[in-house]
């Protein structure tokens, strides 16, 4: 009988689960050492917050709707006054609720939300690195933002920013495809995930200044004349994220720990990098740094290219726009940069596994016979192995 061979998308789709679940896997695993399950929301001030709204949207909707959901929001704060919608944005709430109808809304099953949450980004990272890299760096990117401290102190706790870290990654990436093609409708996906970022955690404005920053890491300035730069994004996210902010936005200053100004900036200035320092390492740190010059800015043999382009403006963004608007400190707010850092960071890994290989097996291979007949494929496994052994280290 004759092997059946699976077609390459269906293969991709199980590697892509398999990755998934790995990726779950550790998750789980951490949350359960960490007693996440048996938590009681108080992990962060903000936790209980999270919880409770999100269960008035839920009620709301297993109750069929019953009447203004004002007059059911007012009856629930009176009941369980850490009702906070308004405060924040509502689409984590939605999705909160959304699962706590299809699983029972108790903390095991919170917590597999934000197991999985946090098992699609690093997915996300993983399927963005594959691209460039073989499956060991790759993997080894995914898994290396599951290990970030700030990562896994909010895989152990209900909170939106995870959520926020996905959609925003995920705009960067359209807005990656938009480079390439300069086509609207490429534009307009950035503009829906940036949106959704937008209605999930305040801190996705910091996606405005993305697309600005790509154009000028890129030097690409021309593209500021063509409409479909403009209008695709502003029209979307003006259309679905300023309503909720104009009528929200006495609530939320409320909230703001920090007077914006030259002061907080400057606080901000010195907090971020040190806390992202003390989060992600000098080692790494360094290592992203060859990746965003050897990825980025580095302009010879085609080597530039726009998702590169737009994870370093990711990374850019991000610190930028939370040391300029400065309403309160914390280091989960970066947790996109995060994400785009790492993935340079397994850049840096390669490129430096690449120089070794050519410092060190240049020669023996051009003088090899045995060499030059496996061809490029054993050439750029070593490379790639040379390029984990580098991130493991870091």
């Amino acid at each position: 009988m004759p092997t059946r061979i699976m077609p390459h998308p269906v293969k991709r789709a199980l590697r892509a689960t398999g990755i998934f679940g790995l990726y779950l896997a550790v998750i789980a695993i951490q949350q359960h050492e960490g007693g996440a399950v048996q938590g009681e929301y108080g992990g962060n001030p903000d936790e209980a917050g999270y919880f409770i709204t999100g269960l008035m949207v839920r009620d709301y909707v297993a109750q069929g709707a019953p009447g203004s959901p004002m007059e059911f929001a007012r009856t629930y704060y009176a009941h369980y006054p850490k009702v906070a919608l308004g405060h924040w944005p509502p689409l984590f709430f939605v999705v909160q609720a959304a699962w706590t109808l299809l699983l029972p809304p108790s903390r095991w099953a919170l917590m597999l939300l934000t197991a999985v949450l946090a098992a699609l980004t690093a997915l996300a990272i993983y399927l963005g690195l594959r691209r460039d890299f073989g499956r060991i760096l790759s993997f080894a990117g995914g898994g290396l933002f599951l290990l970030i401290p700030v990562v896994q102190e909010l895989s152990m706790i209900l909170m939106a920013d995870i959520l926020t870290a996905l959609l925003a990654f995920l705009a960067a990436c359209w807005w990656g495809r938009f480079l390439d093609s300069e086509r609207a409708r490429d534009a307009a996906g950035f503009g829906f995930f940036a949106a959704l970022a937008i209605l999930t955690k305040g801190s996705g404005f910091a996606l405005a200044l993305l697309p600005p920053l790509a154009v000028l890491f890129g030097r690409e300035f021309g593209l500021l004349k063509k409409p479909a730069f403009w209008f695709p994004p502003l029209l979307i996210v003006g259309v679905l994220c300023v309503p909720w902010y104009a009528l929200t936005y006495p609530l939320m200053a409320n909230g703001f720990e920090h007077p914006q100004g030259l002061r907080s900036s400057l606080e901000a200035f010195l907090y971020y990098p040190a806390r992202f320092l003390e989060d992600f390492g000098i080692p790494l740190t360094l290592l992203a740094g060859v990746g965003l010059v050897a990825k980025v800015f580095r302009k010879d043999e085609g080597l530039i290219q726009s998702q590169w382009i737009v994870r370093g403006a990711l990374l850019s963004g991000f610190f930028l726009f939370h040391c300029i608007v400065t309403s309160a400190y914390d280091i989960r707010y970066l947790l996109p940069a995060f994400a785009a850092a790492v993935m340079l960071a397994v850049a840096g890994a390669d490129e430096i596994g690449r120089l070794l290989a050519v410092r060190f097996g240049g020669g023996r291979a051009a003088r090899s016979g045995a060499a030059a007949e496996r061809g490029p494929r054993t050439a750029e496994r070593g490379r790639e192995a040379l390029g984990a052994v580098v991130l493991g280290v870091a």
